[in-house]
């Protein structure tokens, strides 16, 4: 991987995952999500619970390991890494992303 255009945050929920980023800009909105799609967000709460089953990957600008979306994300067997700084900034809509949620990297 390049490392230039490596992101680094807190593994929470392990394995690893390549896919579509898709960009949630608004809290309240979903963003169109195909199966598989990596979530990219600044944080989510249980209101989004639903989308979990469609999505291959999360990333989160904040939360924690132990919150609630990291725990579904656990349960769901969805990579995920949480307090990636600047995600949704450097990350562009529907760039291909490597998500290792166990190394928490980006």
């Amino acid at each position: 991987a390049n490392t230039a255009q490596r992101l680094t945050g807190q593994g929470a929920s392990p394995g690893q995952v390549h896919g579509q980023a898709r960009l949630a800009v608004d809290a309240l909105q979903l963003p169109d999500l195909a199966p598989g799609a990596i979530l990219v967000a600044e944080n989510i709460g249980p209101l989004w619970t639903p989308i979990f089953p469609r999505l291959g990957g999360l990333v989160l600008e904040g939360g924690a390991v132990s919150q609630h979306a990291a725990a579904t994300a656990r349960e769901y067997g969805i990579p995920a890494v949480v307090t990636v700084k600047d995600a949704r900034r450097r990350i562009p809509d529907g760039a291909w992303i490597t998500v290792d949620g166990t190394m928490g990297i980006v």
